[in-house]
């Protein structure tokens, strides 16, 4: 990330104020940026329940079928990525298969996929999210896509609409986030081809995210797709959340001692560690290498409640990842830090 953006973690004090504030998402606090990696686990499909102002979403019920790592890399590192001309970011989505971003300070943008070779450059790209987007913010946006697969030209059209139809508390399996904007964006395209007869591949989703302005991924995604060819839908449901070791959350829930969370991450000299105590104790914090040695001691002393920064110089450290453990009377907490 190019710039600190201040996230304090609220006092419990300040917490039941700061769960009606409304959440605005922009290109700086939202678009992924390269050098970031997000572990994401995948979830089976559940109801996003309703929107709305003030709303808390309880997902802590949620259960991993697994996890993968998205890491955001430059276009021009991945094999085919001098097609995709104007694009910001990627991350291979699966072996030989790319996705790729184009962002500006209106909006985030499908920019196209690699898939083993078979390139889907979007010549009017889809827009992701619209900037600057709050409670009832909303878009509509077209797409245009001409690609070729063994041999076959498929002509893609079609277009989104996107809404931001709540705000207010997420709840996952490890933790409660506060200020959450809930994005819904339902899709509506289809690939017309020929094989000696003219042919339409029709495409009908709906995509729930729940996002935190600061933390470049979706906290929460839930998504329903419906393909249908030659009058055969074929619906298929999913859903991912993300690990907390890839984001700070601002408050636990209550069988937590402590809440953490450090910015800007990835970081090239510094960052900013933010914690909570819900109470005092003995805190020891420190930064590890992936072989598990200690590199730097952060914090080691008894504290009280409340809010407390330390800044973590990461210096003299080597580009990598490192691990920033967390202690507080035998409870303990991790999160990575991107050196970079």
């Amino acid at each position: 990330m190019n710039k600190l953006y201040a996230i304090v973690l609220c006092s419990s004090a300040l917490v039941a104020s700061s769960a009606i504030a409304q959440p605005t998402l922009t290109q700086a606090n939202n678009v992924p940026q390269v050098g970031e990696n997000f572990v994401i686990h995948s979830i089976d499909y559940t109801s996003p329940g309703n929107g709305g102002a003030n709303v808390t979403w309880d997902f802590s019920n949620l259960t991993s079928n697994g996890t993968s790592n998205v890491n955001w890399i430059t276009p021009g590192s991945t094999p085919n990525g001098g097609s995709f001309p104007g694009a910001s970011a990627s991350y291979e989505t699966g072996q030989g298969n790319y996705y790729y971003i184009k962002s500006s300070s209106a909006r985030q943008e499908v920019g196209g996929f690699d898939n083993s070779g078979t390139i889907l450059n979007y010549s009017d790209p889809e827009t992701v999210v619209e900037y600057p987007i709050t409670h009832n913010g909303s878009w509509s946006d077209n797409m245009a896509c001409t690609f070729v697969s063994n041999g076959i030209t498929f002509v893609r059209t079609g277009g989104n609409t996107g809404v931001a139809d709540g705000y207010g508390t997420l709840i996952l399996p490890y933790g409660t986030f506060n200020n959450v904007l809930r994005v819904t964006v339902t899709q509506d395209y289809q690939d017309d081809y020929d094989i000696g007869v003219p042919a339409t591949v029709e495409y009908d989703a709906v995509n729930t995210y729940w996002y935190l302005p600061g933390t470049h991924s979706a906290l929460l995604q839930l998504s329903s797709l419906t393909t249908t060819s030659f009058g055969q839908p074929t619906t298929a449901e999913y859903g991912f959340y993300l690990d907390q070791t890839s984001v700070g959350i601002e408050n636990y829930t209550p069988n937590q001692l402590f809440a953490m969370h450090v910015f800007p991450n990835p970081t090239s000299s510094s960052s900013n560690l933010y914690y909570t105590l819900k109470d005092g104790g003995n805190v020891f914090i420190a930064l590890y290498n992936t072989l598990g040695q200690e590199v730097q001691t952060v914090v080691n002393q008894s504290q009280t409640t409340g809010d407390y920064t330390t800044t973590i110089n990461v210096d003299d450290l080597g580009k990598g990842i490192y691990i920033i453990r967390m202690e507080v009377d035998g409870q303990v907490q991790t999160q990575k830090l991107t050196v970079q």
